[in-house]
């Protein structure tokens, strides 16, 4: 999986259909949401998840990043109790069973690399309730050679309805600046910061939460002043100098791969307006 900018889209998937059929798969950022993806094969486009931090040049463990770079699919893993095509594959496929486990640990001997359960270093559990696992393949990324804390458990696996990431944090700042001497016809500066949580209470029921604080100084044209952002909120309605914003939300999965119910969604904001000089 590479991460491409080029333009030209027939030459791009001209190599990924080759006479045995599809070879190549190429995952790209969707802009405006580095958590999810835009995944080409051949000529057909789909949606898909990326990790919470988005796709990283310099991947470390927990970072919750997508590494970019070119891998290659080694073997896989299936719930056969939920999955029983998983053997119909040339592909090396291996049943999950409820003592299968994967080694998280850098410092471990078996970092990286499948472990029975129970194992004395901290290990991710193959057999998920929320059912992301039930057709999993394993990458080949920091395998061999592996590389301490350059990352583990990286697979391409089942997405959560919307694409959202399986949990953890997700902070992105952003400090534009305009210069005359840049290029730009007027000095001014704007900032924000973006915080985006996920954190799955059990098995069926998850907990979201965001928030956004956003700036901008003297001059700032009135189309890049801070506005509230909010489901529901008609857009550019509440514009200030400041804005601050939050929301949350508790989803409830009732079935592992098609409805869920928002039990509960609440939000709150803020803005303000310097005042007008005398």
């Amino acid at each position: 999986m590479t991460r491409s900018y080029k333009k030209k889209r027939d030459r791009n998937a001209a190599g990924a259909i080759l006479p045995k059929g599809l070879r190549v798969l190429v995952v790209r950022a969707r802009p405006g949401n580095p958590s999810q993806g835009i995944l080409q094969a051949g000529s057909k486009v789909f949606a898909c998840a990326l990790g919470r931090g988005g796709i990283s040049a310099n991947k470390r463990e927990g970072d919750g990043a997508t590494p970019l770079g070119e891998m290659r699919i080694l073997s896989g893993y299936f719930r056969g109790d939920h999955f029983p095509a998983g053997r119909k594959t040339r592909l090396a496929m291996v049943p999950i069973g409820p003592d299968l486990g994967w080694c998280e640990v850098p410092d471990d001997r078996n970092y990286n690399r499948p472990v029975k359960i129970p194992y004395g270093a901290s290990h991710e559990r193959m057999r998920r309730d929320d059912r992301l696992y039930d057709a999993c393949l394993v990458l080949d990324w920091n395998m061999a050679p592996r590389r301490r804390g350059r990352g583990s458990a990286i697979f391409f696996h089942l997405a959560r309805p919307g694409f959202t990431p399986t949990q953890g944090w997700y902070v992105d700042l952003s400090v534009p600046l305009f210069r005359e001497a840049l290029g730009s016809d007027r000095n001014f500066q704007t900032a924000s910061l973006t915080a985006i949580g996920y954190r799955r209470l059990s098995g069926a029921v998850f907990f979201a939460m965001r928030g956004t604080a956003q700036t901008s100084s003297d001059g700032t044209p009135f189309y890049l002043r801070p506005f509230v952002a909010l489901r529901g909120v008609e857009v550019l309605r509440y514009q200030g100098d400041q804005t601050a914003e939050a929301e949350a939300e508790l989803r409830w999965q009732l079935h592992p791969r098609r409805w869920q119910v928002c039990i509960r969604r609440c939000h709150q904001h803020w803005g303000w307006q310097s005042p007008a000089p005398p």
